[in-house]
């Protein structure tokens, strides 16, 4: 008996956090899925910036801009050559993490189409906290509209530590939300 009410009940129960949150076009929404790895984990999220391509790999690829958006405590420029950076991050994580660093390099270019802005970000080995981390951010104009950017963020991790997969998915994906949304706030000033 329980079975037939629920399949009642479903389409209200999915439909009701629409009507009841903010009006569809205020809404910001990132979204995320998760990439096969053959080790650790890999996320990919989708988002709309209302920036042109140009300001948003800007800001994304400026490690000045480190601090405010992924956050981190401090940033400092190790080594620099081209578009080619090396950088040092120090981050506070909440326990039983607590500080964590690494130093990675930073490359940004325009892709093979000859449109699309890619910022790479690739940790160095000697991190006591990631085994790899590799980042890459692709930065385009929506199709029909320059003044507004399609971003794909792609992020694959391994860490040092043993960690259920199931949690380094879930705060992988959450971090990639709340960066998208911190670099979407710093472009759209």
């Amino acid at each position: 008996m329980p079975a037939p009410l629920l399949t009642r009940l479903l389409p209200l129960v999915l439909v009701l956090p629409l009507l009841c949150g903010p009006a569809r076009a205020e809404q910001r929404q990132v979204f995320t899925h998760a990439l096969s790895a053959p080790v650790g984990v890999a996320t990919a999220a989708t988002t709309l910036i209302d920036a042109p391509p140009a300001t948003v790999a800007a800001i994304a690829g400026d490690p000045a801009h480190f601090t405010e958006i992924f956050p981190a405590a401090e940033v400092r420029l190790l080594h620099t050559q081209g578009e080619t950076l090396l950088i040092s991050v120090v981050r506070k994580e909440p326990w039983p993490v607590g500080m964590i660093s690494w130093n990675e390099i930073v490359s940004r270019f325009v892709a093979e189409d000859g449109q699309t802005i890619v910022i790479d970000r690739e940790s160095q080995p000697g991190s006591a906290f990631f085994r790899h981390m590799r980042a890459i951010l692709r930065v385009s104009a929506v199709p029909g509209d320059p003044g507004r950017s399609v971003v794909d963020y792609r992020v694959a991790i391994e860490i040092t530590r043993w960690a259920p997969l199931w949690m380094l998915r879930r705060s992988n994906a959450s971090a990639m939300v709340a960066t998208l949304d911190r670099l979407r706030q710093l472009c759209e000033k």
